[in-house]
């Protein structure tokens, strides 16, 4: 029965009723991860301001509010 079930099932290859455990990493708190996920995110902000300001197509405008919204949530998450 080994190889049955594909490898992102969580079952090993070798006892396929026995799930793997999955370890979970810590949350990274060091401030140079901070600080570069809010970089990239302020440049993301200003990518989403650069499709506003385009003005050609109203699907465009609507894209760079979506990309802003869901920056400003990401920077919430981040301080969260």
């Amino acid at each position: 029965m080994a190889g049955l079930l594909p490898p992102w099932a969580g079952y090993n290859s070798v006892f396929w009723k026995e799930k793997t455990k999955m370890d979970i990493q810590p949350k990274d708190t060091s401030k140079g991860h901070f600080y570069v996920s809010i970089i990239k995110s302020i440049t993301r902000i200003a990518a989403g301001i650069t499709l506003i300001l385009s003005l050609d197509n109203p699907y465009i405008i609507a894209a760079g509010s979506l990309l802003i919204i869901a920056e400003l949530l990401g920077i919430l998450e981040e301080l969260v």
